[in-house]
Order: structure tokens, then sequence, then C-alpha cells
């Protein structure tokens, strides 16, 4: 039986549009029932500067059966030809609830090339 990991490029005539590819984070334990983890900010790096029509949109869910929740769109029609990024996490706009358990989800855009994402840090 043959077990795979990672992400599988299955088109290699197109690119992903729409935030339609992406890869999901395994289910972290990062606090505890007493002790609630919360998130202040997160930091994007890349190895390249975002081209046009590029973009990243994270997303989180505090257990498996919840739904993803987006808290942040990292593209180029808001932030130009960035190479790193770090967003406060302390607004409504901006914000991941406390939590015991975490899981990243990591969608991404883009028409003729895709962002190459160095890490993504969460504090």
């Amino acid at each position: 039986m043959a077990i795979t990991y990672g992400i599988d490029k299955t088109n290699n005539a197109s690119y992903s549009t729409s935030y339609t590819a992406y890869f999901i984070s395994p289910l972290y334990v990062v606090g505890t029932s007493d002790q609630l983890r919360k998130f202040t900010e997160v930091e994007i790096n890349l190895a390249r500067p975002l081209r046009a029509n590029e973009g990243i949109k994270l997303s989180y869910r505090n257990d498996l059966t919840d739904s993803f929740t987006d808290f942040l769109t990292f593209d180029y029609a808001t932030y130009s030809a960035e190479l790193s990024h770090t967003t406060i996490l302390s607004t409504p706009t901006f914000k991941i609830a406390d939590c015991e358990l975490f899981q990243l989800k990591c969608s991404i855009t883009g028409t003729t090339t895709s962002p190459e994402i160095r890490s993504i840090t969460l504090r």
C-alpha cells in the first residue's frame, strides 16, 4: 500500500485560480482547556515577491468538525510586490479565536504564476 504526503500537482497546463489550491496543516495541540492559546500575529515569508494576480488566503479551525474560518488574505492587489508581511491579530478583521487545538489552511491563487511560500509563522 502506497502512502503519499505533501502537495500533488495534478495539471501541468493550468494554475490555481480563485484560491482552489490549498494545503492543510496537521491539527496541533497549542494550549490546554485551562490555558487557551492566544495568537497575536502572523508572518508570511515568500521566496520571491508577489506577482500580479497572486494571493494567499489563510484560514483556521479549532477541531476537525469545525469549518475553516478565513482570517487573512495576502494578495498582490492589496499588498503589491511584497516579499514578506506581518499582520497583528487583534482586530475583528484579523483575529483567531483563543484555542486548545489549531489547524491552518493555506489557499493560493494565480493566473500564470503561483506564490512561492517560504514560511508562515504564528506567534
